[in-house]
């Protein structure tokens, strides 16, 4: 209502589940952007610090986020994507791993190639834009600032598979990053 939220691209929204809806991430804002255009509800990987106390632990839980530590591989939250996926729900990973502090699209990592490929899930590419503006990294309040969300058509993965039969995870990073930075150019 605030920020005149428009959305690109809502036919490309799967009917049902699995798949990953993958974006840039430059605020706070961006996952509620996401679970306000998305008609399914979207569980998210959420960084471990916003669960240290109990008020963010209790509210990302009833919002169906659950934690990832980043500092290292972290397995326990791998197998709950997967299981997410695998329970034909709509998992939301923010690729480039964090916040972008500039607010500009860093490049996806391959974490995300190899849940889409093991929950047997379409990736769905979104770029956002305005939310930076809103409310970047460091910021203590939100500005209003007109916020849009363009999103893709599903990425299948089976060509990112080599003559060998291993994961070529580069090609498969390389075509999401281009995806999501063709939504971001193409803005509502």
């Amino acid at each position: 209502l605030f920020f005149g939220l428009k959305a690109k691209g809502k036919e490309n929204i799967p009917p049902g589940g699995p798949f990953i809806v993958a974006g840039n991430h430059a605020s706070y804002l961006d996952p509620i952007v996401i679970g306000c255009v998305f008609p399914k509800k979207v569980r998210f990987m959420g960084k471990k610090e916003v669960f240290n106390n109990f008020l963010g632990a209790y509210f990302m839980r009833a919002i169906g986020v659950f934690p990832v530590n980043r500092e290292k591989l972290d397995i326990s939250s791998i197998k709950q994507a997967i299981k997410i996926l695998r329970n034909k729900e709509v998992l939301g990973i923010f690729p480039e791993g964090t916040r972008s502090i500039d607010g500009k699209f860093k490049g996806a990592t391959k974490g995300v190639i190899g849940i889409a490929l093991k929950g047997n899930a379409k990736i769905v590419p979104v770029g956002i834009t305005g939310t930076h503006e809103a409310w970047p990294p460091g910021r203590k309040f939100l500005h209003i600032h007109k916020i849009s969300i363009n999103i893709g058509e599903p990425i299948d993965f089976p060509q990112i598979f080599k003559e060998n039969g291993k994961i070529d995870y580069e090609m498969g990073v390389e075509i999401l990053s281009h995806k999501i930075e063709e939504l971001l150019k193409n803005e509502t």
